[in-house]
């Protein structure tokens, strides 16, 4: 089964940013496959000339582009609104202790909600931090491609049986629901509270079967401070909060780099990442994700674009969790970040905006999704975006007023009405 889709604009997401006008997509959409792709790339009266047996439908004042990509979201904190502290990561981290429990229970609606938003806002493929399995069951039932990061957090060294265990019972359970949508995968919370041996564990599993891998890494000044010269807030963190006096480090920055060798990870934040850093992280093949709101919150800066472009890194814009965002919306997160990064080019921002939320994600996913080619699934989401047929600026004014919520949404080939939330 194919069919045509057009629109009025069609971003393809490739290297050179390539844009067809009143372009159309000749794409599979059988029920029956897993594997829906990308047949023929076209202007749209042609592509309905050539095949006129086929449905064909086109989208006017409106944006085609790949399927949007979240590739760092916590479901399991979908019950905070009040909660947490913001305004510095010490105060935050205190608080996300003090209600962790409050905020895992009855989760189940909190977690549906925010699936429906990220459908409803145009996104295809979720990288979803798992630290207690919550999530497991409601996204392998969603329409959503997910990779499920397993994490694993805790420096004690008296546990790390136990929490190795039941990150392996986690990463078990998915692995039994594995499919074309549905991809298990390991997370290393960060270096600062995820013991050496623990951490040496996780990425020599990610390395033997061959799945992705995350954490987060450098997000504050308090873990640089407690990774490259082991003292700062996080010795009475430690101290407060685990009982444990006179804490250290059990490795440091680089020392966590070597680990990670092989395994492409995807590293969340690197706020406080220096040249050296990015540096080893180039040289690991590996992707840095942002979440310009939840960097704002929690430690008021935003990372520095033109540091990753010289290092030939791609920025890749997330959403984190509602522990730090007042909502996942992934349109609305650009259009923040694009005025939160007032001194670069608007264009070239725009731009790197837009791939960061479709081509870089997919990359750092492993997805063949996140760019409009012959071959690619077909994962598309059409937006309306009034005035776009004349623009001069169509990545820019994308960013700036392409409706938050999409008007059609293809999840390997199959097309959905826009989720009413």
């Amino acid at each position: 089964m194919k069919q045509i889709i057009g629109a009025s604009c069609i971003f393809l997401c490739d290297e050179r940013f390539s844009i067809l006008e009143n372009g159309g997509l000749l794409i599979e959409c059988d029920p029956r496959s897993q594997h829906n792709k990308i047949l023929k790339i076209q202007d749209f009266k042609s592509l309905t000339q050539s095949y006129p047996e086929l449905q064909a439908s086109f989208y006017t004042d409106s944006v085609l582009l790949p399927a949007l990509s979240n590739a760092h979201i916590h479901f399991e904190f979908s019950n905070n609104r009040s909660h947490l502290l913001y305004g510095d990561f010490p105060s935050w981290l205190s608080s996300v202790i003090t209600h962790r429990d409050d905020l895992m229970t009855e989760l189940s609606q909190s977690i549906q909600r925010e699936i429906k938003l990220q459908l409803a806002s145009g996104v295809a493929s979720v990288g979803a931090i798992s630290s207690y399995g919550y999530d497991i069951s409601p996204l392998i039932h969603s329409p959503l491609k997910v990779t499920l990061f397993n994490e694993a957090i805790g420096s004690n060294p008296e546990a790390l049986d136990f929490l190795y265990g039941n990150l392996l019972e986690r990463f078990e359970e998915c692995r039994q629901y594995s499919s074309a949508r549905f991809k298990p995968a390991l997370a290393i919370h960060s270096p600062y509270s995820t013991h050496y041996v623990l951490a040496r564990k996780i990425a020599h599993l990610a390395k033997h079967e061959g799945v992705r891998l995350s954490c987060h890494f450098l997000e504050s000044k308090e873990e640089k401070q407690w990774l490259y010269h082991q003292n700062g807030w996080f010795k009475e963190f430690f101290s407060h909060f685990f009982g444990v006096h006179q804490a250290k480090p059990s490795m440091n920055a680089l020392e966590f780099l070597d680990l990670l060798q092989d395994t492409s990870p995807l590293f969340v934040h690197c706020l406080f990442a220096d040249d050296e850093i990015l540096d080893r992280i180039a040289k690991l093949c590996g992707f840095v994700a942002c979440a310009p709101r939840s960097n704002r919150l929690l430690n008021g800066r935003y990372l520095d674009l033109d540091k990753l472009r010289y290092f030939d890194l791609h920025p890749i814009f997330s959403t984190d969790g509602l522990s730090s965002n007042h909502s996942l919306n992934l349109i609305e997160e650009i259009r923040s970040a694009f005025f939160g990064y007032a001194s670069l080019d608007a264009m070239q921002l725009a731009q790197d905006l837009i791939l960061g939320i479709t081509r870089f994600p997919a990359l750092a996913l492993g997805n063949p999704n996140g760019e409009i080619g012959e071959g690619k699934d077909a994962d598309l989401a059409i937006f309306e975006c009034e005035g776009i047929e004349s623009s001069r600026q169509k990545p820019l004014h994308f960013v700036l007023h392409a409706h938050t919520h999409v008007t059609q949404l293809y999840i390997n080939g199959q097309g959905e009405q826009t989720w009413k939330l």
